[in-house]
C-alpha cells in the first residue's frame, strides 16, 4: 500500500484537490502523505535508507506510548529564490466527532529548497500525541491541512487512529 501511495505522490494528477485513502492528498501540484509511527527514531532511520524506503507506520495507539506524525510531500512551488514554504494545521476529532483539541499550527517546510526535483521531502516538524488511561475508546480522526504558501493551495489529509482508550496529550517536536 505504501509503495502505491508513494507512486501516486510522484505521479501527475489533475490540479483539482483530491484525497485518497491512507492519508494522502493533493491540491494543485502539492502532494502530501501523513504517516504515524510509534518510534520516531526507527522511522527516521528507515527514511534515510536507499529509495524506496520501507517505513514502519501504524494507525493503532498503545496507551502511554507516544505516536509521531510524519509529513512527506512533493510538488511544492518554489519562490524566486527556489525556496518552498509549507505550513500546516493539525486538528483532532474525538470518537464522537467533536473537537478534541484546538487546531495546532506548525511549519512543514520553512523557506528552503525542497530535497530535489521530482523527489519527495520529509518535513523535519510534526506533532506527537499520547493516549492516556481513562481516555474515551474509539477512533480519532487526525486532520492535517498543509498549505503551500507560494502557490496558495491547501491539501487536506485525514488519518484515523484506533485507540482502546482516549484523550490526547499533544506536543510539538521539531528538527529531530
Amino acid at each position: 500500500m505504501l509503495a502505491a501511495v508513494i507512486a501516486w505522490l510522484l505521479s501527475s494528477i489533475p490540479a483539482a484537490a483530491q484525497s485518497t485513502p491512507g492519508g494522502s492528498a493533493q491540491a494543485g501540484n502539492l502532494r502530501i502523505l501523513q504517516l504515524w509511527s510509534d518510534d520516531d527514531d526507527r522511522f527516521l532511520r528507515e527514511w534515510n535508507q536507499p529509495t524506496p524506503p520501507t517505513l514502519t507506520t501504524t494507525t493503532r495507539a498503545t496507551i502511554g506510548i507516544p505516536l509521531y506524525q510524519f509529513i512527506i510531500f512533493g510538488g511544492c512551488t518554489p519562490d524566486a529564490a527556489g525556496n518552498c514554504h509549507l505550513t500546516a494545521v493539525t486538528s483532532i476529532a474525538d470518537p464522537g466527532g467533536g473537537v478534541y483539541e484546538e487546531p495546532f499550527s506548525h511549519t512543514v517546510w520553512d523557506q528552503s529548497p525542497p530535497d530535489g526535483a521530482g523527489l519527495l521531502s520529509l518535513s523535519p516538524n510534526g506533532i506527537a500525541i499520547e493516549f492516556e488511561p481513562g481516555d474515551a475508546a474509539g477512533v480519532y480522526r487526525i486532520r492535517v491541512a498543509v498549505t503551500d504558501e507560494n502557490a496558495g493551495v491547501t491539501a487536506v489529509s485525514v488519518i484515523e487512529l484506533e485507540v482502546r482508550a482516549s484523550a490526547v496529550a499533544m506536543a510539538s517536536w521539531e528538527n529531530r
